[in-house]
């Protein structure tokens, strides 16, 4: 008797198409960077009876991953602290971050993040006193998980593959790239060439291929789950299928345009010569902007026929508000709006971006402590600067200010002043990022400049002389 758990119980296997995964997470890291030559085939495959038919890029994958990639675009202010309490000099880890570019690789890691879901990151010993914080995506990365029930865990993998450039050859202005792979395990870590050979990572010039970090030295990050059976996330195909479907909409416009929307010179002879041309041999009649016809028998004219674009248009510039109110994203940042907004409705667009980042804030939290100790690790390896490895990091974030009323806002700010619900300095620090300390300065500065020019505008005209003079004697 069949039970309804009979399903459960069958034998499953799936079969899965990685190739595609990775042509569509490559396809992705190309358009972010401004390459459309994938296009071509695209525009073919929908297109295949239409080779006037060309590709209209447009850089809708760079517009949404600049506008939800905003943590790192502003520096940021890192808190290192030592579990133990122990008292530890932390100048020197900003002093490596700031020489190593960790911000900028970072942010690279954080565009990439948007549009493919997941990331892979290493850390790779540089020059003096500098590492290299490398990102790949899912296209660029092999898992081998080490433990069936967390494929997709760093952790517990038993080998990641990370694919990178091992020789490059330029001929004849061509450029010829081989490539091979970073292989890392929890005890070894090497550089593999097509022909199999390998290089250490972390020992150059050496054979020995170990390492002493005692686990996969690389970390992960991804905005979603992998499924079951897989080590990593799906990309974000709808943004992939927009980028798609907005060339091929409006290459396929502009063709339709290039062929019904042309002027067609039309002959109307009174004769069955025009001018002494016959009418098999009409196109030798030379037209041109410097050219003057001189008609004596018969008519000429420009037609011009009238294309059919409007509802096809409409469908494109629905297609990217489409996916704009799927994604979450503001469709005056696609296209101009046709009425103008209210205040009420751009602070909902706003409060929208604040969840989105808020999101991002909290997934890159792990991901800096566990940066932070692979640095150490690697520079201690190294022998660059010895540095604490079990370091644990916060971050504090530029937060953006969007003055979509600043009237208004500037009445809520005072409303919560007087409440005492937020300070002046507060707002100074959420603002620009600085110390608090040096908020504070700056708050009482200000304060103590507000009052001394209104003490100047109610003075009497004889008394200002003397206002005037005894803060430049108080600062000299």
């Amino acid at each position: 008797m069949a039970t309804r758990f009979d399903h459960f119980r069958a034998e499953r296997i799936e079969v899965r198409d990685v190739n595609v995964y990775r042509k569509y997470s490559e396809q992705l890291d190309h358009a972010l960077r401004g390459d459309f030559a994938w296009l071509d085939a695209e525009i073919r495959a929908l297109f295949p009876e239409t080779p006037e038919v060309k590709a209209q890029p447009f850089n809708v994958v760079r517009r949404v991953a600049d506008m939800f990639s905003r943590l790192y675009r502003q520096p940021v202010q890192r808190f290192f602290r030592s579990p133990t309490g122990a008292e530890v000099d932390f100048a020197k880890f900003r002093e490596l971050y700031a020489a190593s570019g960790i911000d900028r690789a970072l942010l690279s890691c954080h565009r990439k993040l948007v549009v493919q879901q997941s990331q892979i990151g290493i850390v790779l010993p540089d020059r003096v006193r500098r590492v290299c914080l490398r990102t790949f995506s899912p296209w660029e990365v092999d898992i081998v998980p080490g433990n069936t029930l967390f494929p997709e865990s760093i952790e517990h993998a038993a080998e990641v593959r990370c694919l990178v450039e091992v020789d490059r050859v330029v001929s004849g202005g061509v450029s010829t790239s081989r490539y091979g792979w970073i292989v890392l395990t929890p005890s070894e870590a090497w550089i593999e060439t097509p022909a199999g050979n390998r290089s250490s990572l972390y020992n150059p010039g050496t054979d020995d291929l170990s390492h002493p970090f005692g686990e996969i030295p690389a970390f992960s990050i991804a905005t979603e789950d992998a499924m079951t059976g897989w080590s990593m996330p799906p990309v974000d195909e709808p943004l992939r299928a927009i980028c798609v479907a907005l060339a091929a909409r409006t290459g396929d416009l502009a063709h339709i345009l290039h062929f019904q929307g042309y002027g067609q010179p039309v002959v109307e002879p009174d004769s069955p010569e025009f001018d002494g041309v016959p009418q098999s041999n009409a196109q030798e009649v030379s037209l041109g902007v410097n050219k003057i016809l001189f008609l004596k028998s018969g008519k000429f004219r420009i037609v011009t026929p009238t294309a059919k674009v409007a509802e096809y248009s409409s469908f494109i510039e629905a297609l990217l508000r489409w996916y704009a109110l799927t994604r979450g994203v503001d469709q005056d940042q696609f296209m101009k709006a046709a009425t103008a907004r209210t205040a009420v409705s751009r602070r909902f667009d706003r409060a929208d971006r604040a969840e989105e980042r808020r999101n991002f804030v909290q997934l890159f939290a792990p991901v800096e402590t566990r940066l932070a100790r692979l640095v150490a690790k690697v520079s201690n390896h190294a022998g660059m600067v010895t540095l604490p490895e079990d370091v644990t990091v916060e971050v504090r974030y530029h937060e953006p200010v969007d003055r979509v009323d600043p009237l208004n806002d500037a009445m809520a700010r005072a409303k919560e002043y007087e409440l005492g619900e937020r300070s002046r300095a507060d707002y100074v620090v959420a603002r620009d990022n600085v110390p608090r300390v040096q908020a504070f300065e700056r708050v009482a500065r200000n304060l103590a400049e507000q009052s001394f020019l209104e003490q100047i505008a109610k003075a009497p005209a004889g008394d200002l002389g003397r206002l005037v003079e005894a803060p430049s004697n108080a600062s000299a």
